[in-house]
């Protein structure tokens, strides 16, 4: 049987969010660092969350990748079961499972043998092209969450993530929040 990885981009970078997601003990050594050619990470996944200890409700904005001809994202590859990808599909509800085999690029390895899995959002839950600023929102969690986890993986990886990250001008929104969805709150 052919193994089976996850590029994680985003919050997959960091190893709790990691951890809960795939629902067993991870470190570092169990991750391989690479690059996905042809794709651009950037502020463009959209999900209403629940702010933390209220009951307000904001359109929040989380990284993504897209198709994007010369460009490329850095990120962490780890080896995944075929229940882990089950559990991933279900935390990601939001973005397609799409294999990414044939445009990855591993550090210090010469051979990856198995397919390679991403996610990317769903069309109907981007940004979309007539939205405001002021009608989306950064969490700054989030945001902090995955820059420290960049720096974690080291000072090349923290600069080409920074390298490879389109910038965003949202506003940022403070303290934590949750996920409406039950269950994918409880793979986060």
């Amino acid at each position: 049987m052919m193994n089976k990885y996850i590029f994680g981009y985003g919050s997959l970078l960091d190893l709790n969010s990691m951890k809960s997601a795939l629902g067993r003990h991870i470190d570092r050594d169990h991750l391989l660092s690479g690059t996905v050619i042809g794709y651009q990470r950037k502020w463009s996944a959209v999900e209403i969350v629940k702010l933390d200890n209220s009951n307000i409700n904001i359109r929040a904005v989380f990284l993504d990748i897209q198709r994007r001809k010369n460009s490329k994202t850095n990120g962490v590859l780890i080896k995944v079961s075929e229940n882990e990808i089950n559990r991933l599909q279900r935390r990601e509800k939001n973005y397609n499972c799409i294999d990414i085999s044939d445009d990855i690029k591993i550090y210090n390895e010469n051979n990856l043998c198995g397919q390679v899995y991403t996610f990317t959002s769903k069309k109907e839950f981007r940004l979309r092209p007539d939205s405001t600023e002021n009608d989306n929102f950064v969490m700054s969690h989030y945001e902090e969450k995955v820059l420290h986890a960049a720096r974690c993986m080291g000072t090349e990886f923290y600069a080409e993530y920074i390298e490879t990250t389109a910038s965003h001008s949202f506003k940022k929104i403070d303290g934590k929040y949750k996920f409406i969805d039950p269950e994918q709150e409880s793979l986060v």
